[in-house]
């Protein structure tokens, strides 16, 4: 008979409702953040976020990937995940979306963070301290 070993036995939701609540609140005080930035023209990333915005109008009118302005075409920032933004920014077209989901994500990276501190330090203390340390992490910010 073959027994089948139960993998994650033990661990306790209350963590991953405390590391989703911790991502939520990133991306909603960062989007804030950058908004206000983006209104007050202080924002540095202003280029590049034309150019991204340019790209997700053009996507969503079929011409997929396309800028007209700009020369950073195909490079390491376009992925599926500016494809998963397309289809956000059809039904919401917005600079603000784009800032939304961009720190929804990075706040959402405290998960894997999680699950590899955990699994190379095997301890959910050391785990969870290096997840919160993540989301502080300042050039993440930027």
């Amino acid at each position: 008979m073959c027994m089948i070993k139960r993998t994650g036995s033990g661990e306790k939701p209350i963590i991953y409702i405390f590391l989703f609540i911790l991502a939520i609140a990133y991306a909603v005080f960062f989007t804030k953040l950058s908004i206000l930035k983006y209104l007050s023209f202080f924002s540095f990333n202003g280029n590049p976020l034309a150019e991204d915005n340019n790209m997700f109008w053009h996507t969503i009118r079929g011409r997929w990937f396309y800028q007209s302005i700009g020369e950073r075409l195909f490079n390491s920032d376009v992925s599926l995940f500016y494809a998963f933004v397309a289809l956000i920014y059809k039904i919401f077209p917005s600079i603000y979306t784009i800032l939304s989901v961009r720190h929804l994500f990075i706040g959402l990276g405290v998960f894997p963070v999680y699950f590899i501190s955990k699994r190379a330090f095997n301890s959910r203390g050391a785990a969870l301290l290096f997840s919160i340390t993540y989301l502080l992490f300042n050039p993440l910010h930027h």
